[in-house]
C-alpha cells in the first residue's frame, strides 16, 4: 500500500534512504526497532514528498499514516529524540541515494523535514 504513494515519477529509492538510515541508528535509540520496515519507508515517502514540495500527496499519505495509526507509531518511538538523532539520519540518508543531491536537498533539509514530521 505504502509504495502506491508518490506516483510513476517518484523515486521510492529516496524513502528506502531514509528508511535504511533510521536502521542504522537502532543502536542509539532503541523505540526505533519496534517500527515496520513498511512504516519507515511510509515517513521517508512522507518527508520525500515534503521535500519535494508535492504537497498535496504529501497531504494524503500523511492523513493515511495517521487514520492506519502509523504516524502515532512513528511519534512515540521518536519521543524524546535528540537533535543528533535527525542529524545522522539526514547525513546517513544523504549518503545512500544521490537523488537528494540531485535535487539540491541537504541533509540538514532531511533531518528537519524528519524532525518536523513526527513531532507535529
Amino acid at each position: 500500500i505504502i509504495s502506491a504513494y508518490g506516483g510513476k515519477t517518484f523515486r521510492s529509492s529516496s524513502a528506502h534512504a531514509i528508511a535504511n538510515a533510521i536502521t542504522k541508528i537502532f543502536y542509539k535509540k532503541n523505540e526505533l526497532k519496534d517500527l515496520l520496515h513498511g512504516e519507515l519507508v511510509g515517513l521517508g515517502i512522507l518527508a520525500t514528498l515534503i521535500l519535494l514540495h508535492r504537497h498535496e500527496e504529501a497531504t494524503l499519505i500523511n492523513e493515511f499514516l495517521t487514520k492506519t495509526e502509523i504516524l502515532k507509531n512513528i511519534k512515540n518511538a521518536f519521543k524524546d529524540a535528540g537533535e543528533e538523532i535527525f542529524s545522522e539520519i539526514g547525513k546517513n540518508a544523504i549518503q545512500l541515494d544521490p537523488f537528494f543531491r540531485k535535487h539540491n536537498i541537504s541533509n540538514e533539509d532531511i533531518s528537519q523535514i524528519l524532525k518536523l514530521c513526527v513531532t507535529k
